[in-house]
């Protein structure tokens, strides 16, 4: 069996909240998004066509280096005006709905969550009016990976799931990717409750998806699942392996620099630090994870 984190690892809780909280994971969600699902099959077909990039990327990356208050703001209209175009321009439904993401997340950097609340359900809506259920779903999992409440948190995740099981023309592929990744939430954010068992209870459906799929992009959801619960348990050398499969997800990567640390790899954790803190991505990963990151380091040096 190549999955070997069992339901039964949920023994033993009373050191995890300890290392939950040593670690920045009760402030955040995990990595539940390393990738963009397969909204249908014209993104494969299209993935290097979408109009000025190149361009569109750059104005975004100097966002994301922008924090002082006003000019943070005046980057991020610029960065959505940016996307708005991208938007308009679109080869398909598809990248529409991808780039209205991307848009909404700007929202995250800046930590307007009541605008993003409202942009990511504006992104939901064009997925659901082009029938793009994968993404629409992905909306609503997005939102509750910054919710700083875990009922809300958990109505989302719902959400996610209901749009899942609605007839749209998404492929059987994509749905089974997002359920991945809601799952990978799903155990996020039970640990953030302390409820251990109820992760690795979700870790053990995520498995025996991925058991069954054979589809790298659900191995990975896996794998990130399985060691954000491992380093919960202070087991640091297994949970290693398994974010190691999930080395560019923000999420997974802080916990990588943990879990060196702690299993004596200091120059494992300080190469990875370095990583993170160059890590630029138009992600709601990177700007939950990055820029406190960052300050944590600044500080304590």
């Amino acid at each position: 069996m190549k999955h070997a984190v069992h339901a039964e690892d949920a023994d033993g809780e009373t050191k995890i909240a300890d290392a939950v909280h040593d670690e920045g994971l009760d402030r955040r969600r995990v990595g539940a998004r390393p990738r963009v699902p397969e909204a249908d099959q014209e993104i494969r077909g299209e993935a290097h066509a979408l109009p000025a990039e190149e361009e569109l990327e750059k104005v975004v990356r100097r966002h994301q280096h922008q924090h002082r208050e006003g000019e943070e703001r005046q980057k991020g209209e610029e960065a959505r005006a940016q996307y708005e175009v991208a938007i308009q321009h679109a080869y398909t439904k598809a990248f529409a709905v991808l780039w209205k993401l991307r848009w909404a997340t700007t929202y995250v950097r800046e930590k307007r969550m009541k605008d993003a609340d409202a942009a990511f359900q504006a992104a939901a809506q064009m997925a659901h009016e082009n029938s793009v259920g994968a993404l629409e779903a992905e909306a609503y999992r997005t939102m509750a990976l910054y919710q700083k409440d875990g009922a809300a948190a958990s109505r989302w995740l719902q959400k996610a799931r209901e749009v899942l099981d609605h007839p749209h023309d998404t492929s059987r592929t994509a749905r089974q990717q997002e359920l991945a990744l809601i799952y990978r939430t799903e155990v996020y954010r039970s640990l953030q409750l302390r409820r251990f068992s109820v992760a690795a209870g979700i870790l053990a459906q995520l498995n025996k998806i991925a058991e069954a799929s054979h589809n790298p992009n659900i191995d990975i959801a896996y794998h990130a699942s399985a060691g954000m619960l491992l380093a919960a348990k202070q087991k640091w050398l297994e949970a290693i392996p398994h974010l190691e499969e999930d080395a560019n997800d923000p999420f997974s990567m802080e916990l990588l620099v943990a879990a060196y640390r702690k299993a004596g790899l200091p120059a494992k954790s300080e190469r990875m630090t370095r990583e993170l803190e160059a890590l630029n991505a138009p992600s709601v990963e990177q700007a939950l994870v990055v820029p406190e990151f960052r300050d944590r380091n600044r500080k304590s040096h």
